[in-house]
């Protein structure tokens, strides 16, 4: 664990994440190497029962506060440049251009899914007691998951012009709002 023997010795996954996690004090593990690769996730959410796992197991850990904090600046970024590109995309359907403006489309639904991922891994540290900051958000997160579900359907269906004005106009202001309560939770979060 963090370059540190593991005492007493484990022999399965299962052991030595338990075993990370009593001593991480409010550390979040964050690699999982077995014999110098990455450990399936699936083997993370659910570990087997293989002893040994590896002759090798390695676990990297960060200080909860400043992962959440960066992912939260992070995806305040994304979300800053996600306006710009929905925009960009709203005119290319505007044009006429719709296989240009789908090429967008993929950064501006990951940028979105990051600052909902970041909202949940701060609220999440805050319930576990790893950050005592506020993380609430002053804003409607259901307002904003309606919003993409729209844009989503407006995808399925090849509604075109429901998109480009659901990209120009409600995301857009979406975009300012979200990026200045990302940065502003973000602000919140003390780092030792």
């Amino acid at each position: 664990l963090d370059g540190q023997l593991i005492e007493p010795a484990v022999s399965t996954l299962g052991e030595a994440l338990d075993a990370a996690r009593r001593r991480t004090q409010g550390r979040l593990i964050i690699e999982v190497l077995a014999d110098g690769s990455p450990v399936p996730s699936a083997h993370l959410d659910q570990p087997p029962a293989t002893a040994p796992y590896a002759g090798d197991l390695r676990l990297t850990t960060a200080d909860t506060a400043t992962l959440v904090k960066g992912a939260l600046l992070d995806a305040a970024d994304l979300i800053g440049h996600a306006r710009e590109t929905q925009e960009q995309a709203a005119r290319l359907i505007h044009a006429g251009r719709i296989q240009e403006a789908m090429a967008e489309m993929e950064s501006i639904l990951q940028a979105w899914a990051m600052a909902h991922g970041a909202l949940k891994l701060a609220r999440e540290a805050r319930a576990s007691g790893a950050i005592s900051s506020d993380t609430s958000n002053g804003a409607d997160e259901n307002d904003l998951m309606r919003l993409l579900t729209e844009v989503r359907r407006a995808l399925a269906n090849r509604d075109w012009s429901a998109l480009a004005d659901a990209l120009e106009y409600d995301l857009g202001e979406q975009a300012s709002n979200w990026g200045s309560r990302l940065t502003a939770i973000a602000d919140r979060i003390t780092v030792d």
